[in-house]
């Protein structure tokens, strides 16, 4: 059974991944994968949410 996370985490997670990509200058995979790596949560979870994130951004845009 897929395991629930708290949109909380999953902001928090996102946030992780976005700093990592501008402070480091890094790929987005590879902040996918450091970031799951630490908290425990595949990279392909991880660039689910950070899409669904980047929508709502470009949403929120308009």
């Amino acid at each position: 059974m897929p395991r629930k996370y708290s949109v909380e985490f999953k902001e928090k997670a996102v946030h992780q991944i976005i700093e990592m990509v501008r402070l480091e200058s890094c790929s987005l995979q590879r902040a996918y994968t450091e970031v799951g790596e630490l908290l425990g949560v595949s990279h392909h979870t991880l660039r689910a949410w950070y899409r669904d994130s980047a929508s709502v951004r470009d949403d929120s845009d308009a």
